[in-house]
């Protein structure tokens, strides 16, 4: 059997509704500096480490890369290589589906290693539709205009 890399995604969804969301893009950073197993930093705390691709009608998607888990001596070490990593990223979202706002609250997630073949972790993003109020008002009092129309093309 061959082990696959770890995979991890997220999962759009109405935050009213609960629908899955078709169109958002998610930025995936590392939380703390990142180290191959000979020392190599790889990727600097905050740095960008992989761009989904667009949810799916399923409102699911992924980051293909591979993400280095937390080290068997995360904590307990002062070296610096990848048995000393932390695990920790930061999902962004980095554009919401058409009609709705971007989920500005960065999500925290931490990869650690059970023993699994493949190692799974999903977390959903919930985002509310966009909201927009027109209203036509008197410029010189302030007051809206009872009766009056607007098209918005």
């Amino acid at each position: 059997m061959t082990a696959k890399r770890p995979k991890s995604g997220v999962y759009k969804v109405d935050s009213e509704t609960g629908n899955y969301l078709a169109g958002a893009v998610f930025n995936l950073y590392a939380a703390d500096d990142i180290y191959s197993v000979d020392g190599k930093l790889l990727f600097a705390a905050g740095e960008l480490v992989a761009t989904s691709p667009e949810t799916g009608a399923d409102g699911y998607t992924y980051f293909d890369c591979d993400i280095p888990i937390r080290g068997e001596y995360y904590g307990s070490s002062i070296r610096k290589d990848a048995t000393t990593n932390s695990g920790n990223y930061i999902v962004k979202e980095l554009r919401a589906p058409l009609g709705y706002y971007v989920n500005e609250e960065p999500m925290e997630v931490t990869f650690t290693y059970d023993g699994q073949a493949i190692m799974v972790l999903d977390n959903t993003c919930a985002n509310k539709p966009t909201e927009m109020w027109v209203s036509k008002r008197d410029l010189t009092n302030d007051e809206e205009l009872p009766g009056a129309t607007l098209a918005i093309k």
